[in-house]
């Protein structure tokens, strides 16, 4: 989409450490975003960057529905995008908004609408201690983040009235991946040598330990001595 209106209902983790993003991102790199750290679950934050560069004075901080703990339930987040401003909507109130004055470098390129959670304490310092600090993943293995619903509307259309209708039978896809058997240092059943085998030698499969420490075949690795679990939904108007 090039400027329109798009938002979403969803519920956070509250680990340090761990992200919860709605945003728009360009090939070019523009941004506009809505984020959220683990470690301060009261707090959205705004902001928006241009062709890649990291300005972090543009930020802003904005509490939702008299200060709710945004893990604790669903909540509503929005973004207006239009080439004169730009306006952040926390539980349909507008929290924020920024004008776009003569001249400025304004995020202008056609852009994807990106749902995501990340690991924010596996990045550098800054990004780090903005985050919360490291996730400990031999603590818990998932931090999910709960996406129930996502408005899309590009400048110029009309405004949706309800969900698309469907096909008598249509049944959504399943976005949810496979479970899959991982194992961390210093868990117990971690097997070092396991970890090291050569995945051609499975046949293109690799070899991890289960929590009993037998070796187990896995479709994917995602890693080998850490697991950074990480759930992207991209939508493309």
């Amino acid at each position: 989409m090039t400027y329109g209106t798009f938002s979403a209902r969803l519920k956070v983790p509250d680990q340090g450490g761990i992200v919860t993003a709605l945003i728009s991102m360009s090939e070019e790199r523009d941004e506009i975003d809505w984020e959220i750290t683990g470690e301060n679950t009261k707090i959205g934050q705004s902001n928006y960057f241009l062709k890649g560069v990291v300005d972090h004075s543009k930020g802003g901080k904005h509490e939702f529905s008299g200060g709710q703990d945004l893990a604790a339930g669903y909540h509503d987040y929005g973004i207006k995008w239009t080439k004169d401003s730009i306006e952040w909507i926390a539980d349909g109130r507008s929290v924020r908004t920024v004008e776009r004055r003569n001249g400025q470098d304004w995020p202008s390129t056609p852009s994807r609408i990106q749902f995501s959670v990340w690991d924010g304490g596996a990045a550098g310092g800054g990004t780090r201690s903005w985050a919360g600090g490291a996730v400990d993943w031999r603590k818990q293995l998932a931090y999910p983040a709960t996406f129930l619903s996502a408005t899309i509307q590009c400048e110029g259309d009309p405004l949706p009235t309800g969900p698309p209708k469907r096909q008598p039978g249509y049944k959504p896809p399943n976005v949810i991946l496979p479970e899959i058997t991982m194992s961390v240092a210093g868990m117990a059943g971690y097997q070092e040598a396991a970890m090291k085998k050569d995945a051609s030698s499975s046949g293109g499969q690799a070899l991890l330990p289960s929590s009993a420490g037998r070796e187990q075949k896995v479709e994917k690795v995602v890693g080998a001595a850490a697991v950074c679990a990480a759930v992207g939904l991209f939508l493309a108007a």
